[in-house]
């Protein structure tokens, strides 16, 4: 089963280009200053159709893909869409910890999830 799912995983050399879509990749290279704005200016180019159907291909795998894990650093993915609409600064911090990478448990509800997805 491992070596399965290490197949489903890109070769390192084409790991390394796609991770250069990582937020944290990003912010190292682009963010010189404090304006947002121009942050996403920056590294909009980044996210053109091709590149994200590449993204997709190579995470199909999702949690069992590190590229997977390395991608979803630091944004707000579907899953957290719901409770970041109904964040405010006086809210627990929890969830900005989630979204930068805190290790959430793994739930009996969580593996069974996995397991309907995976039917």
């Amino acid at each position: 089963m491992w070596v399965h799912r290490r197949s489903e995983e890109p070769d390192n050399n084409r790991m390394n280009d796609i991770e250069k879509f990582s937020l944290h990749h990003l912010i190292l290279e682009h963010c010189d200053e404090s304006n947002c704005g121009l942050f996403l200016k920056k590294i909009s180019r980044y996210f053109s159709e091709e590149n994200i159907k590449i993204i997709e291909e190579n995470t199909r795998a999702q949690h069992k893909s590190r590229l997977w894990h390395e991608l979803r650093y630091g944004r707000v993915t579907a899953s957290k869409a719901y409770e970041v609409s109904f964040f405010s600064p006086t809210s627990d911090s929890s969830l900005v910890a989630v979204i930068m990478g805190a290790k959430t448990p793994d739930t009996k509800a969580m593996k069974r999830g996995r397991e309907k997805k995976r039917n």
